[in-house]
């Protein structure tokens, strides 16, 4: 095998360098899209959890339920491969209406959506079942007087949880909040299963085209660890905000955590 020259090496240790630095920005951008979206589903989905009203509270139980005992790996492969199908009976099927709305967004292609946006999807689907859970923690970790409170000033329940109880609730959860981040930096990497080219995809590549994948794979771990303790650098210093202000780390479970 002909060796490589000492500008050539590096020529090839700088692209590789870059390629990974792309790689880590992918990965970055997945948890950037998929984490505030789960946050928010999963605070919609916790308020939904403890509603008055029934069928809420049902829809809510059924879909942490079924998100959170169905693999992630399983659910992305079945979104992946499913929805242009789904997109293409819609639009067959659908009234003439319909049609004429979706021929400008790709007609029956609709719902053939690139690689990355889908993964960011089913990784923010996924973890809004488990902020859901750690929300819902944070809310009934509001003293019951804050609730009396709102209702002494005439507040209607809505009005309650919107300006009393949710704040209190999302300050109470953030510690577990961020702790699930860095669970989703990690968790990121199964989106490179249907072509997104992220921090393990583009390693994985290079180390087979240069039969150097164990130093490849030691490399990606090098990456997610130092992204990983970013995160809990970022969670320490919430935790240092909060209990400046007066909010003590509340008792929520975050994903993988036991109750």
């Amino acid at each position: 095998v002909m060796q490589e020259s000492g500008g050539t090496r590096k020529t090839i240790e700088a692209g590789i360098a870059a390629a990974v630095l792309r790689g880590a920005w992918v990965t970055v951008l997945l948890t950037v899209i998929a984490m505030p979206l789960a946050t928010a589903a999963g605070l919609l989905l916790a308020i939904a959890r403890i509603s008055p009203r029934a069928w809420l509270r049902r829809s809510s139980i059924a879909y942490i339920t079924v998100v959170r005992g169905t693999p992630l790996l399983v659910q992305i492969f079945l979104a992946y491969f499913t929805l242009p199908p789904l997109g293409q009976w819609l639009y067959a099927h659908g009234p003439s209406l319909l049609q004429a709305v979706l021929d400008p967004l790709g007609g029956p292609a609709f719902l053939t959506l690139p690689p990355l946006l889908v993964g960011a999807a089913c990784l923010a689907a996924n973890y809004a079942a488990y902020e859901a859970e750690v929300h819902r923690a944070g809310l009934e970790a509001v003293p019951a007087v804050q609730w009396d409170a709102a209702r002494a000033l005439g507040l209607t329940r809505a009005q309650a949880l919107r300006h009393v109880i949710a704040p209190q609730g999302v300050r109470i959860a953030m510690p577990a909040i961020v702790n699930d981040l860095n669970s989703l930096i990690k968790d990121s990497c199964l989106v490179s299963v249907i072509g997104v080219s992220d921090l393990l995809s583009v390693c994985l590549g290079i180390g087979k085209s240069r039969f150097t994948v164990p130093e490849m794979m030691v490399t990606a771990a090098i990456v997610y660890l130092v992204l990983s303790i970013a995160g809990d650098l970022l969670g320490h210093w919430l935790e240092r905000r909060l209990r400046a202000r007066g909010y003590a780390s509340g008792s929520t479970h975050a994903k993988g955590a036991h109750p």
